[in-house]
């Protein structure tokens, strides 16, 4: 009986944590853009983010020191999360969201990371003019 009761409870985890995964890719969100430039753009110029948020794959918006963020996905809890999706550079200008860590060049884009003691991480590349892919590790 406690076999089956530790079975129950390990199934019953393990669909509560796969829950906690959201993890759309950067070529997902990249399309997303692309798809939607004119609807992203209307929205933004208009202040007005309803039918941006009636995208498929776009799950909030918020305005993060004035700059529109747009939330695609994420995982993870706690001291163990990130954060998946794209922002609005008005000036065409990649934004660090991590202003403690300068952003480099790193692959396509550009990355500001913590050293140690620490793990927390921002990678950032241009999808369109004024759009920007974000993932973020805390």
């Amino acid at each position: 009986m406690k076999k089956y009761m530790y079975l129950i409870v390990l199934c019953l985890i393990t669909s509560l944590l796969s829950g906690c995964i959201d993890r759309p890719s950067k070529e997902e969100i990249g399309r997303l853009v692309r798809e939607n430039e004119k609807t992203l753009r209307m929205s933004i110029q208009n202040n007005d983010y309803e039918a941006a948020l009636e995208i498929p794959g776009i799950q909030e918006m918020k305005l993060r020191k004035g700059i529109p963020f747009f939330y695609c996905g994420g995982a993870g809890f706690g001291p163990s999360t990130a954060y998946f999706g794209f922002y609005y550079s008005e000036n065409d200008q990649r934004l660090n969201f991590m202003p403690a860590y300068e952003l480099m060049p790193f692959g396509e884009g550009w990355e500001a990371k913590q050293e140690h003691p620490g793990d927390n991480r921002c990678y950032t590349e241009r999808i369109l003019p004024q759009f920007f892919y974000l993932e973020e590790f805390y």
